[in-house]
């Protein structure tokens, strides 16, 4: 399992040195054609900032490659979450069907699956929000919607 964790919270950072990688490549290889764009900087933050766990962020500016990579480990880190609060609701149940099941009731490997899986995907939710803003194609420049 925490080779899973590790693998989940790792392929993310693999992305961002790529979208860098890519960004700075467009500047040098595109620069007349990159002023034509119009990416909000901001709005790419407040994409990549939505709860569901896919990187609209990196969509909206263009970086495909590292919204894959990012929606890839949020997707792996939401369903190791989910999975295991499914796992131990229901192992709960068995024993006690009339119980709510709250948290504490829960094993104590269970817990700490599901919390330090919950706590990587805020922390990647947060680098993937950074990341997009960061690598927008305009970033620093007013956009001026037309």
């Amino acid at each position: 399992m925490r080779i899973f964790l590790t693998i989940a919270f790792l392929l993310p950072a693999f992305s961002i040195a790529s979208a860098y990688a890519d960004s700075s490549q467009k500047a040098v290889v595109d620069e007349e054609n990159e002023s034509d764009r119009k990416v909000n900087a901001s709005l790419a933050v407040l994409l990549s900032l939505q709860p569901m766990p896919i990187s609209l962020g990196h969509f909206y500016n263009g970086n495909w490659g590292a919204g894959l990579l990012f929606t890839i480990g949020e997707a792996l880190l939401a369903a190791t979450s989910m999975g295991t609060m499914m796992a131990e609701t229901v192992d709960t149940m068995r024993h006690d069907p009339g119980s709510m099941n709250p948290v504490s009731n829960w094993s104590a490997e269970g817990q700490a699956v599901f919390f330090s899986s919950l706590a990587a995907y805020v922390a990647i939710k947060v680098v993937d929000a950074v990341s997009a803003g960061l690598t927008a194609p305009n970033r620093g420049k007013d956009v001026v919607s037309e």
